[in-house]
């Protein structure tokens, strides 16, 4: 246990640098805009009260958000290309990597279903990255912190409850339906939530996931 620990840890070290160089790289010049609406806040608790940890055990403690949409939510073929290649890959390992990066997120997308209107909006919003500020209302208390934060975090061993990335949230046209991707414990998860009378939202389906190291 103590060895797939340290493993995790330092693929968590990894991950969190590949994901920071990539915001850098793809984020348009200036202050990043801010997720503002209270609906957006809204889905991302919905889907943090989903949330288990090690082999679907409760939360033990507090849950880390990183204050910063992950960008590669949405790999897109020439974007995971250029990053790969920006890492060192040879050209045709980071070919062969940033295909099946879009097979996964493709299957994915096809496992939770959903209206068309909320996957185009997802990939949309999900262009650049935006700040998220600790406006969740989840049965979970939360932490938001920065990339660099977070970091610093793991390597003090001060995480007893994980960390999760989000990305933007894609809405249907009719406001019923909204997919969001997180990142938690190596693996991007895809959901597709329902909005239900009363205006909550409630998890519909959820993808096998993508595994972060795969």
């Amino acid at each position: 246990m103590k060895h797939r620990s340290r493993r995790w840890a330092a693929e968590v070290v990894l991950v969190l640098a590949l994901v920071a160089s990539t915001a850098a790289l793809w984020q348009p010049e200036g202050s990043p805009a801010r997720v503002d609406r209270d609906e957006d806040y809204r889905v991302y608790s919905a889907l943090l009260d989903e949330m288990k940890g090690w082999e679907g055990e409760p939360i033990p403690g507090i849950i880390v958000v990183v204050d910063r949409t992950d960008v590669t939510a949405v790999p897109g073929r020439e974007r995971g290309l250029a990053r790969r290649i920006q890492a060192g890959y040879s050209r045709a390992m980071a070919e062969n990597a940033a295909d099946r990066e879009e097979w996964k997120y493709r299957r994915a997308m096809g496992q939770i279903g959903g209206l068309a209107s909320a996957h185009v909006d997802f990939e949309e919003r999900n262009l650049g990255t935006l700040v998220l500020e600790n406006r969740f209302r989840s049965r979970f208390p939360c932490r938001v912190v920065s990339p660099a934060g977070l970091r610093r975090l793991f390597e003090a061993g001060n995480l007893s409850a994980g960390c999760v990335y989000f990305s933007t949230i894609g809405y249907s046209e009719d406001g019923t339906q909204a997919v969001v991707s997180f990142e938690s414990l190596m693996m991007q998860q895809d959901v597709l939530l329902v909005r239900v009378p009363g205006g909550e939202w409630k998890l519909a389906r959820a993808s096998g996931g993508r595994f972060v190291m795969d």
